[in-house]
């Protein structure tokens, strides 16, 4: 019990004031690479199925990659644990057009459960603190995970599907070119 209110305070501390994100190129790959190691044996523990959608491209963005991952760890580990024994959770890392007018091209990464799918009484407040359908948690970990992302200038978004839920990340896709330049400077 002891640990699991220092994990609450700790949690109500870094809602409150998150740390700064150390901006560098991150490659998604690898992020997303190390968010699933990360989550394998809970997945397996709990028999749901882990995929990893690979692309031949590597994709970039400019964030940090430790934040980012503590935002994949929140949704994924979520989404694992609303899954039932024989659920499927997605990972599909691609690029493409940008949902938001203020950066031209995106990264986007999707997380997608064949679980139950979101209660409809907490939809609508899914990002709000202290929202949680779970009785041990706290309900800061889309609220946390929200905050991190729109820290990189991006987007984090969900969707209700017949069965499962997605939630997308929006970044700014950090284009070749501009990797080459950062690392000559």
């Amino acid at each position: 019990e002891i640990n699991r209110l220092n994990g609450i305070i700790r949690n109500l501390l870094d809602f409150a004031r998150p740390p700064k994100p150390r901006i560098s190129p991150c490659s998604l790959p690898e992020v997303v690479g190390r968010v699933t190691a990360l989550l394998s044996d809970e997945a397996a523990r709990k028999g749901v199925q882990l995929e990893v959608n690979d692309k031949p491209d590597v994709l970039y963005c400019e964030a940090d990659p430790g934040q980012l991952s503590q935002v994949l760890l929140n949704i994924v580990l979520n989404a694992i644990q609303a899954c039932n024994k024989g659920d499927k959770v997605k990972l599909d890392v691609t690029h493409g057009k940008s949902p938001d007018p203020s950066f031209a091209r995106a990264v986007r990464i999707d997380v997608i459960d064949s679980g139950p799918g979101v209660p409809s009484e907490v939809r609508s407040s899914l990002f709000d603190p202290f929202v949680t359908t779970k009785s041990r948690g706290t309900g800061l970990g889309l609220a946390i995970s929200q905050q991190i992302v729109e820290e990189h200038q991006g987007r984090i978004t969900c969707d209700f599907l017949e069965r499962g839920t997605r939630f997308s990340i929006h970044l700014p896709q950090l284009e070749p070119r501009e990797l080459d330049k950062q690392s000559t400077t």
